[in-house]
């Protein structure tokens, strides 16, 4: 799996783990507040460098903060200049993208092809859609690795399993709902969507 191994090396020179995990909570899930508690244990980090790492957010104007109840709360500041930037940067590297990576890594066998999607009917709280291309893998084992995860990125995840050659047939017959994962807002985690490589 030397494209997941190559981007993990590549935000672990840019990030320390809690800045990926804060930046990919906030700016992964930018309608949302987090509270305390609640960023320590969907960030998995000690309650110490969190704290730092909110107060460094706050300060730079990355993060709101406001007070609901007795609760401090942290959301992400779409006033920011590069809000949008952050964003992007989370849903394609340290937020959603490298939890499913490193899921990823824990199947039996790498497949072919794997593209997170999403469908527009799944708004306001947008179910997380992997489709995967293996030869070697059932939707019953991804689906046994992708389960834990719905608690730590809080949505739903939804596997779409097709060994190579239904993949090539949908593809030839230019299925509709093949086109529209291929088409639409995706992120390519490994393989090729080039038509042209599964001729």
């Amino acid at each position: 799996m030397g494209i997941i191994s190559q981007g993990k090396r590549l935000l672990d020179a840019l990030f320390t783990r809690t800045q990926r995990q804060l930046l990919g909570l906030f700016y992964g899930y930018p309608e949302r507040s987090f509270y305390l508690n609640e960023i320590v244990r969907l960030a998995g980090v000690g309650t110490g460098s969190v704290q730092r790492e909110l107060a460094r957010l706050s300060s730079a104007g990355l993060l709101n903060v406001r007070r609901i109840g007795n609760q401090k709360h942290y959301q992400a500041n779409p006033d920011q200049p590069i809000f949008a930037d952050l964003c992007a940067l989370a849903r394609k590297t340290f937020g959603v993208v490298d939890v499913l990576r490193q899921a990823l890594e824990q199947l039996p066998a790498s497949p072919d092809l794997a593209v997170i999607y999403q469908n527009p009917d799944d708004a306001p709280a947008p179910t997380l859609r992997l489709l995967l291309v293996s030869e070697k893998l059932d939707k019953a084992v991804v689906d046994s690795v992708l389960a834990p995860l719905k608690e730590k990125l809080g949505r739903e995840i939804r596997s779409w399993v097709l060994d190579r050659r239904r993949f090539t047939d949908l593809l030839a017959r230019k299925d509709p709902r093949l086109l529209r994962v291929l088409k639409g807002a995706r992120v390519r985690l490994l393989g090729s969507l080039d038509p042209a490589a599964w001729a």
